[in-house]
C-alpha cells in the first residue's frame, strides 16, 4: 500500500540541524514503515501561523507499507518521540520532528472515506474526528513538495 508522509522540523535534535533530522527520519521511516519509494527535495517554509520561531525544513515521502493507517500513525508518533518531540507539544509549537500521515492507499486522511472512518477510528481517537493531521489545502510545506516544487 502506498502512503504519503509529511516530515518537518524547525529545532535541532540529537541528529543535528533540522535538515539532518529530516534526513535521519527518512531512514527511520524506511526501516519501520516501509521502503521510501520517492521523496521530495527538502523545502524551507515559514511557521504557520507566522511567529518568531525558526522556519521549518519540510519534505514529503512516498512509502510502500504493509501497515494499516492506525499502525502507521503509532509508528510515526513513536518516531517523533524518539527524535525529541515532547509529548503534548501544543499545536504549532516549534518541534524537533513532526510527522503527518497525509494519504494512505489513495485516501486523503480526514476525507469522508478516509481509512480512519473505514477502521472506525474517528470516534476512538479521543475526540479527533478526523485524525489530528491538518488538511492539505493551504499548507505550502506539503503542497509544494507533493508537486515536486
Amino acid at each position: 500500500m502506498i502512503a504519503f508522509i509529511g516530515l518537518g522540523a524547525n529545532l535541532p535534535s540529537a541528529f543535528g540541524a533540522p535538515q539532518d533530522t529530516v534526513c535521519a527520519a527518512l531512514g527511520a521511516l524506511a526501516a519501520e514503515v516501509g521502503p521510501v519509494v520517492t521523496r521530495s527535495r527538502l523545502w524551507r517554509t515559514a511557521p504557520v501561523p507566522p511567529s518568531g520561531q525558526p522556519w521549518y525544513v519540510n519534505a514529503v515521502a512516498q512509502v510502500d507499507t504493509a501497515l494499516a493507517p492506525a499502525q502507521v500513525l503509532v509508528v510515526l508518533k513513536a518516531l517523533e518521540t524518539r527524535f525529541g518531540r515532547a509529548l503534548g507539544t501544543e499545536r504549532n509549537a516549534p518541534r524537533a520532528l513532526d510527522l503527518d500521515l497525509l494519504d494512505h492507499g489513495g485516501f486523503v486522511l480526514g476525507g469522508p472515506s478516509s481509512p480512519w472512518e473505514r477502521e472506525g477510528l474517528g470516534s476512538a481517537r479521543k475526540g479527533h474526528n478526523p485524525p489530528p493531521t491538518p488538511p492539505l489545502q493551504g499548507r505550502e510545506a506539503l503542497g509544494r513538495p507533493l508537486q515536486g516544487g
